[in-house]
């Protein structure tokens, strides 16, 4: 017999254990590669599995020298959250990359790019569950 929620004890499905649960999600990371679960579903990488594919590499693009960060969003997993490139020169504050230094590369994957020039540049990944 399949598993149905109607079979959970109702003190099991309070509000603040639904939290929980939600915020156990996105932070755990099972196989330690320091994507968390909700980021492993949304980019389709197993979560049992360490990738090692997503950190952000320093190139030259246009004779720059450029940090960037490539991944590929699972579109079956777009509807159910949603993920954003962060951009920091400290390490505190995070503000969205914007749209014009996120290329998209026509085969389902996106590249952030950003030119390091003098400061120091740091780029990340947050992913959320749509509401």
């Amino acid at each position: 017999m399949p598993f149905q929620v109607t079979y959970l004890p109702r003190h099991l499905l309070t509000p603040s254990s639904l939290t929980l649960a939600i915020s156990s999600m996105r932070s755990a990371d099972e196989d330690g590669d320091g994507i968390p679960s909700i980021g492993e579903y949304l980019l389709g990488l197993n979560p049992l599995s360490m990738d090692d594919t997503h950190h952000a590499q320093a190139q030259t693009i246009n004779g720059l020298p450029t940090l960037t960060l490539s991944y590929t969003p699972d579109t079956s997993a777009k509807k159910l959250g949603s993920i954003e490139v962060n951009a920091s020169t400290d390490l505190e504050t995070w503000p969205p990359l914007p749209p014009h230094q996120i290329i998209d590369l026509g085969d389902g994957s996106y590249r952030a790019q950003l030119a390091i020039e003098n400061d120091l540049k740091f780029l990340r990944i947050e992913f959320s569950l749509s509401p």
